[in-house]
């Protein structure tokens, strides 16, 4: 899968061109500067590519009118972003040898996906507001305020939670646990593993444990639980349902023979409330869960940080994996990008040559210029 993607005059963004997309990629730079509006615009034309997955098998299949618009305002508008669209702004998404285009204020996406190039595709944004699912799941908060990311963010939770019922994290020394008994709602709780032995609701965990926990159980459930096929299933039979065309259907593939199938998941700013230390275990658990589980799909990861820690542990994780040690705490360099947002454009920060790293030295300039204050005083 070979992706492209171009931002134009959008918001913050003044042009910002990825090109080759690799399974992860990682933007850092200054609040308000564009990161997680150029995650929102790939997660949205990533999502419309998969909708046009659908419709394309589906008139394979002799749905010939099937009734799937993309009204690109009212995408943008659900997104949260429809303020950053301007008179000039230009979107491109390239798959292979597809591609969506928005400018003009519209979007053109009249071609059909050939049977042998159609995937299985699931597409997962983790909103930065997690910490909040706990209010919500303890009905502090009425649903109904969560923008769309947090209510994709909580959907998706629920929906791991039923599968992921325990799940070990060894960073924060805790355990978490789904407890359902009979006549009373589900509790979401948090163990202490060890000598602390604390045994408490999710809700009253501190901040860190109520942002990395709901984030882990996602994870883990995509990179272990899920099934692409029944998912894609699913969605056929509830849009046939809706437009009560069951009798024209005739299956021009089985699911199961689409061979193409991907998760692509995004996450806001995964360090929240962590110490550095435990960045770094959340870094290991995250490649080792989405790049080196086996499953039947990719897993593409997709993350706006602050963390200079983060971007520096890539380099870490690179170097393991020239060495060629035996963990899953490594990946190639072939397989990471790194992104400083800044002035409204993205700047790579990948040094090819003999010594293959994220070149985060800029990262390094603020505590640098900390210390270079002090010692002229």
């Amino acid at each position: 899968m070979n992706e492209y993607l171009l931002i134009r005059n959008f918001g913050p963004i003044d042009e910002v061109i990825l090109d080759n997309i690799r399974p992860l990629t990682v933007f850092i730079g200054e609040s308000g500067s564009g990161k997680s509006t150029i995650m929102k615009v790939l997660s949205l034309f990533r999502w419309m590519y998969k909708r046009v997955n659908l419709r394309s098998y589906l008139q394979q299949s002799g749905i010939k009118k099937t009734g799937l618009k993309f009204r690109i305002k009212s995408l943008l508008k659900v997104s949260g972003i429809l303020e950053y669209l301007k008179q000039d702004s230009v979107i491109v998404y390239k798959r292979d040898d597809y591609e969506i285009k928005m400018m003009n204020r519209s979007v053109n996406v009249r071609f059909t996906i050939l049977p042998d190039d159609l995937c299985l595709d699931k597409v997962c944004f983790i909103s930065d507001k997690r910490s909040m699912i706990p209010d919500f799941l303890d009905n502090k908060f009425e649903r109904r305020i969560a923008n769309y990311y947090l209510q994709d963010t909580m959907d998706n939770f629920l929906l791991a939670s039923e599968e992921v019922k325990s799940l070990s994290l060894n960073y924060l020394d805790i355990n978490f646990k789904v407890e359902k008994t009979k006549n009373a709602p589900v509790r979401y709780r948090i163990q202490g593993i060890g000598n602390d032995g604390f045994n408490i609701d999710m809700k009253n965990a501190s901040s860190g444990m109520q942002t990395v926990t709901p984030l882990s159980v996602i994870v883990e459930y995509y990179a272990t639980c899920f099934d692409a096929e029944t998912s894609m299933k699913s969605s056929l039979f509830s849009y046939m349902n809706d437009i009560d065309n069951l009798k024209n259907f005739n299956a021009a593939q089985n699911v199961g023979d689409i061979k193409q199938r991907h998760v692509h998941i995004f996450i806001e700013e995964p360090e929240l409330s962590l110490y550095p230390e435990s960045q770094k275990a959340l870094m290991d658990f995250l490649v080792s869960r989405c790049f080196h589980t086996k499953k039947d799909y990719d897993i593409t990861l997709m993350m706006a940080t602050h963390s200079p820690y983060i971007v520096n542990y890539l380099n870490l994780l690179i170097r393991r994996d020239d060495k060629g040690e035996d963990t899953t705490y490594k990946m190639p360099f072939e397989d990471i990008n790194v992104y400083e947002i800044i002035g409204g454009s993205a700047i790579s920060l990948r040094m090819e040559g003999e010594h293959r790293i994220i070149n985060a030295s800029s990262l390094s300039d603020p505590i640098s210029n900390i210390y270079s204050e002090y010692n002229a005083k």
